[in-house]
């Protein structure tokens, strides 16, 4: 995970279910339900929002019910959740819960990569044995339903320290390209004084033959990069047809043994025809970003600095429509003294922050509009009984 360059965290999905896969059972006991009551209610949620604010409220680690705050006040599914955890798939909102699916998922691992797409679920892997490394590959055909699941050794190259599997693509019924990391010791740390550098590898294998048919490294393929400079790339953001990349180099000052400077690009690749164009972004505007994410035809900026919501967008095409215009969102005004921040859609951001002082433990959420900066909605609840009961309550919430 790289918070800089734009991974978000599962807690704040605004649904239960969008980060996995989950088993129900009935029947656990606990300790009641949790008591809180709404003490904000501001503008207008969103039509689509059955309650204004919607919580998962936390028994243990692997229990946990549905919280509903709406303007009438706090009520509770009756049904307790046990999550089997199977990992951010940051391509598609929610992996689904069919029937169909969670067979497919039956005896995967509960980490890797899955992604579904019209024609085709899709499952990667990738682990060290004995010193090895290995690449677990596994589809389903949802026209044919014809399934595969086999074991390919990765390719063998010198100083790979890790492989890691970033991006699932279909190609057609019978192939499949899946985009990992491979991260390798530099040549000479004295060159780039990197601790490792990071290559985007591209496998396309053919799923009769369970074969890789090619090996591609994404930015050796860019034009004007020296071939022999050491750099870091990745993923940070992708869609269905669009992955964002971020290349960091790093090149060695010419007066000075010791000193060097990274600057990084980024760059727009398009997993339909593979090619690959530099974007006007900047880490002078990005700066700390906590998340990015490709918005239709923009990418959108997100990041927090001593609870200071700032955003700023940026062309994913030449001939796109005008951006919004950078703005900024101070959540102190709202009591908060933390705040995490993620795009809710194309039009809508969302804040969620909190205040754990033992005078007002508090958990609050706003949506604010992604074009004008304008908060449209903000709703926030409190839990009483005595500083440790607050605390402890409170701090089982996460607000969706």
């Amino acid at each position: 995970m790289f918070r800089k360059y734009g991974f978000t965290f599962a807690v704040l999905a605004f649904t239960i279910v969008a980060i996995g896969m989950y088993a129900v059972t009935t029947g656990w006991k606990t300790s009641g339900s949790p008591e809180f009551r709404l003490v904000t209610v501001e503008g207008k949620a969103p039509s689509d929002k059955d309650f204004t604010v919607e919580a998962n409220y936390k028994y243990t680690n692997s229990i946990s019910s549905q919280v509903n705050i709406g303007e009438q006040g706090v009520s509770y599914e009756p049904t307790r959740f046990h999550f089997r955890w199977f990992g951010v798939d940051t391509v598609n909102d929610e992996f689904g819960n069919t029937k169909e699916k969670r067979r497919f998922m039956a005896g995967k691992k509960a980490y890797g990569r899955f992604v579904n797409e019209p024609s085709m679920l899709s499952y990667s892997n990738s682990e060290q044995v004995e010193g090895r490394w290995e690449l677990e590959v596994a589809t389903l055909n949802k026209e044919t339903k014809k399934t595969t699941q086999f074991t390919l050794d990765l390719p063998k190259h010198e100083r790979v320290n890790y492989w890691f599997t970033n991006v699932n693509r279909q190609i057609d019924d019978s192939n499949i390209s899946v985009y990992m990391v491979r991260y390798e010791e530099p040549q000479s740390s004295k060159e780039t004084n990197f601790g490792q550098i990071a290559k985007i590898i591209r496998l396309d294998i053919n799923l009769d033959t369970q074969t890789i048919t090619k090996e591609t490294d994404l930015i050796s393929e860019l034009a004007g990069l020296d071939s022999n400079a050491a750099y870091r790339a990745n993923f940070i953001t992708f869609t269905d047809t669009i992955g964002l990349i971020a290349l960091a180099s790093k090149k060695q000052a010419s007066n000075d043994e010791t000193a060097s400077s990274e600057t990084t690009d980024y760059y727009a690749y398009d997993f339909r025809d593979y090619s690959l164009r530099k974007l006007a972004i900047n880490d002078e505007q990005t700066g700390n970003s906590y998340q990015t994410t490709i918005v239709n035809d923009r990418v959108d900026s997100l990041s927090v600095n001593e609870g200071v919501v700032y955003y700023n967008a940026f062309k994913l095409y030449e001939d796109s429509q005008e951006l919004p215009a950078p703005w900024k969102v101070d959540t102190h005004a709202w009591g908060a003294n933390d705040a995490q921040v993620g795009t809710y859609n194309a039009e809508l951001v969302r804040i969620t922050y909190q205040n754990d002082n033992n005078s007002a433990p508090l958990r609050g959420v706003a949506l604010v509009n992604a074009k004008t900066g304008e908060v449209i909605y903000r709703g926030e609840v409190q839990t009483d009984g005595s500083a440790e009961e607050q605390n402890k309550r409170i701090s089982r919430l996460v607000l969706m």
